[in-house]
């Protein structure tokens, strides 16, 4: 069975020369005794830069030996950010990440397994059919196991440890439906709705005529994953979005021609109900510029630069990183005020503090080409 994924960490700055760690499992009975013959699995973290060269769904593994201990090698950059051991049907998870900087021991206590049966039923009480069903842990956002329900409706999730589990179900046609945190050996019945609906029009702010073919997107306002859906506006700047959960939603421009004022629109939305909204749009703005060595004045290549909101903290901006002669460009902004900020990369430190950084306010339709960062490239030890 594929280990369980239970909690993502987040990158720290990296050593500046290659570097093997060792991380010691130890694997426990709940008696406090060793486990000799567990096998150990540690799932490896996708770097968000690639420094590492590591892809999603990789594991490193090793089998616990007679005195129960495990031994695992962590290059540099990798991270393990979930453990899992397994002997004669028990299990034991860990979701302390390890950074491969220092070398440390995790120890893993096997536990009995139990299922998570339940039924997915329409309004009138009828079986729905090939149901995508998540399952995770009530204090984690990562999805641990994915089954699709039969034609009964029936789905169940196997080899679950004792805990808080919810569970969230999608099809097409339905809304989102999560469930309040269960455990295994419960029996749930999901209830499947057709949900509330978002209708809206755009206009542009200067003329008030709809604005056709922009890209909208509505995002759930909500812990866990982003739940996000992107639609286009028709000929008379309409749009809709149907089968939504309950709850309150953000609407926003996903447009590289036209932005919102402003930036993102709340509205809530019900079950059996229309929300309507009246959008306003105007041309989009960008930033250009170059990130530099300090000594020689050279462009530094691939170096990530985002543009981050300041007034709406929900917004994560657009990113990019630079090209191989230093430049960057960041187009389809609102009107807005942004932080644009680079991320450090290794090697480089600030030349002075605030170097890395900067705030700019953006008209419509404005184009800024003077932007400059200046980073130093820091001693090796």
């Amino acid at each position: 069975e594929t280990p369980a994924v239970l909690n993502a960490v987040a990158p720290v700055p990296l050593p500046p020369e290659p570097t093997d760690y060792q991380l010691l499992v130890r694997v426990w009975t709940r008696a406090g005794e060793r486990v000799a013959g567990a096998e150990v699995y540690g799932a490896l973290e996708e770097r968000m830069w690639e420094q590492a060269g590591v892809t999603e769904g990789e594991y490193v593994t090793a089998v616990t030996d007679g005195n129960g201990e495990a031994m695992v090698s962590v290059s540099h950059g990798d991270v393990i950010y979930s453990l899992r051991g397994e002997k004669d049907g028990l299990v034991a998870y860990s979701a302390f990440g390890f950074f491969g900087q220092v070398s440390e021991t995790r120890d893993l206590v096997l536990q009995p397994v139990r299922s998570l049966t339940g039924r997915c039923i329409d309004g009138q009480g009828e079986a729905v059919a090939e149901v995508t069903v998540r399952v995770r842990l009530e204090e984690r956002s990562q999805t641990l196991a994915t089954v699709s329900s039969d034609v009964e409706g029936h789905f169940v999730f196997k080899a679950l440890v004792s805990g808080r589990y919810v569970v969230t179900a999608e099809k097409e046609g339905y809304a989102s439906t999560v469930s309040d945190p269960v455990s295994p050996g419960e029996d749930l019945i999901v209830k499947m709705g057709s949900g509330g609906a978002v209708a809206g029009t755009v206009v542009a702010i200067d003329t008030g005529r709809p604005v056709p073919d922009m890209a909208i997107a509505r995002v759930r306002v909500a812990e866990g994953p982003e739940d996000k859906q992107v639609t286009t506006t028709d000929v008379q700047g309409k749009f809709r979005f149907e089968a939504l959960t309950m709850g309150n939603y953000y609407l926003r421009s996903a447009d590289d021609v036209y932005a919102l004022r402003p930036v993102e629109t709340t509205v809530m939305v019900d079950q059996g109900k229309i929300s309507q909204v009246t959008l306003q749009a105007e041309a989009t703005a960008s930033v250009q510029g170059m990130v530099v060595d300090e000594e020689s004045g050279a462009g530094i290549p691939n170096v990530a630069i985002r543009a981050s909101l300041p007034d709406y903290p929900n917004f994560r901006g657009p990113a990019t990183q630079t090209d191989p002669t230093g430049a960057f460009a960041i187009t389809g902004l609102a009107a807005a005020r942004y932080t644009i900020r680079t991320r450090i990369p290794a090697g480089y430190g600030w030349s002075r503090m605030g170097d890395h950084y900067t705030d700019v306010s953006l008209a419509p339709g404005e184009a800024r080409r003077d932007l400059q960062f200046v980073l130093r490239r820091m001693a090796s030890l």
